[in-house]
């Protein structure tokens, strides 16, 4: 599937989508997808029509190999079933993958490329002090820092004289991310970096992280970028048994939960029962430490004096602080993982799965 600066692309999808018409990415071809003109709302996965977008969020820098191998492994998951997701890559993380294994780009390439920020970038909620205060070209200017010039993680500080941020991103993957992130609360931030991320090629961004009510019409827009539509996310749900909402990947702890509680079964309930008059879009979430990593985030106690996040520290953080966080057992990984390749395999075989890029191309943007 080519990148959204496909003309003929463009073309060729906005024109299905207008119509009305569905796609279906089939495992067994790489020549391209294969029409699927059947109605919403049949009760079935094979009768039903939806867009699946499977986002992954590459933040692991704590256990850099460990990311590595299962973004590789994500890659190929993607790749065996003729489909793709969505990698939101950080700064950070683009820069440790060139300097310790830039063989990984490769795989990436054939990916969809999104972008995100995590501490302690300036665009994060807690960590804004370097923009708080300023506006206009001053505020953008240093946007444009944060977003081009290396980021120290240790020291907070930028390095000039080395790229960063969503510029390095761009030029490892040799396309604008379609898709950003802007994880700060402060309004004036946030418009600001939309602005400035829409200047510099992307297309839309994460306004919800959860599901929303997005009525008949799912192609909405925030602060000049289309907002990623998620009518049903995929991530969480309690199933039979359970006295709460859990975590899907956290089910295969110790072995294989029920038929409910496999992520798979789950996107074929919902879209089963989604009574909708258009296709519902389902975002399915995790992040490249949920594969290898149980319990909180393994830098928790780098950035933040509190598991709630609520306190930040102050640079310099230490990188080697306190992991909170558990090794899963080898077992559990592949548990999880064949889990979800099933899950990419059902999609790839019943429902639409699409990137950002292809939204975009959709909604005409």
């Amino acid at each position: 599937m080519s990148d959204h600066r496909d003309p003929s692309r463009r073309s060729v999808l906005g024109s299905l989508a207008a119509a009305g018409v569905s796609l279906l990415f089939s495992p067994s071809s790489s020549a391209g997808p294969a029409l699927r003109t059947s109605s919403p709302g049949t009760g079935s996965a094979a009768g039903t029509k939806a867009y699946i977008n499977f986002v992954i969020n590459v933040q692991n820098f704590r256990y850099l190999s460990s990311s590595v191998d299962t973004v590789g492994k994500l890659c190929s998951t993607f790749a065996k079933y003729g489909v793709k997701g969505d990698f939101y890559l950080t700064g950070p993380m683009a820069q440790l993958y060139n300097k310790s294994n830039p063989e990984i780009f490769t795989k990436l390439k054939g990916q969809g490329i999104c972008y995100h920020s995590r501490p302690p970038h300036a665009i994060f909620t807690g960590f804004e002090g370097k923009l708080e205060g300023l506006s206009g070209d001053q505020l953008t200017s240093r946007i444009n820092d944060f977003e081009t010039q290396y980021l120290d993680l240790e020291t907070g500080q930028l390095d000039s004289s080395k790229s960063g941020g969503f510029a390095l991103v761009t030029s490892l993957l040799g396309k604008a991310p379609s898709c950003v992130a802007v994880p700060t609360s402060n309004d004036t931030i946030k418009a600001a970096a939309c602005q400035w991320y829409k200047d510099n090629g992307a297309k839309a961004v994460v306004w919800y992280h959860k599901a929303q009510d997005l009525g008949s019409n799912p192609y909405q827009t925030k602060n000049g970028l289309l907002s990623r539509p998620s009518d049903i996310v995929v991530e969480q749900w309690k199933a039979s048994g359970e006295s709460g909402s859990t975590l899907w990947w956290n089910r295969y702890s110790s072995g294989y939960p029920g038929a409910d509680g496999k992520p798979h079964n789950y996107i074929e309930q919902k879209v089963g029962t989604w009574q909708g008059k258009r296709a519902p879009f389902v975002t399915v979430l995790i992040h490249d430490n949920n594969f290898t990593r149980k319990g909180p985030d393994p830098w928790l106690n780098t950035f933040w004096k509190d598991k709630e996040k609520t306190n930040p520290r102050s640079a310099p953080f230490d990188l080697e602080a306190t992991d909170p966080s558990s090794r899963r057992s080898d077992e559990e990984q592949s548990r999880i993982l064949q889990a979800y390749g099933n899950m990419v395999e059902f999609c790839a075989q019943n429902y639409n799965v699409v990137t950002m890029a292809d939204i975009c191309t959709m909604a005409g943007v």
